[in-house]
């Protein structure tokens, strides 16, 4: 039986709609929680989506946390196998990874992700 705990941490920021979604596994949630953190101080509006699914399919819960989202940055430790599904399940939405191939990822990678990704469209 597959259990699925996917939790979403929207934006406090009344009445704003914000424009990122960062998207991270439950092993990357610490470090991707400080980069939101760190961003929302600098006044971007940033939503959170930490999938803490076992043997489940995330989709669904995807597609509700992109709702209003014009970037997604993606923080995973592996080979960006969830940054594809994204991309595939959102074609119209920039998706950047944010990923390490052996340690989970550092909050520093997502911070820079979100500063220095190119804001178009």
């Amino acid at each position: 039986m597959s259990t699925m705990r996917d939790t979403f941490h929207r934006d406090p920021t009344p009445g704003a709609t914000a424009e990122w979604l960062v998207i991270s596994g439950d092993s990357d949630a610490p470090p991707a929680a400080e980069a939101v953190k760190q961003a929302r101080e600098r006044g971007m509006r940033v939503n959170h989506l930490v999938l803490e699914s076992t043997g489940a399919d995330p989709d669904a819960a995807i597609l509700r946390a992109a709702i209003g989202a014009k970037h997604i940055i993606v923080a995973e430790r592996d080979s960006g196998e969830l940054a594809a599904n994204v991309r595939r399940l959102l074609p119209q939405i920039g998706v950047v990874p944010a990923n390490s191939a052996t340690a989970p990822v550092a909050a520093e990678l997502v911070l820079e992700r979100l500063l220095r990704t190119p804001r178009c469209c």
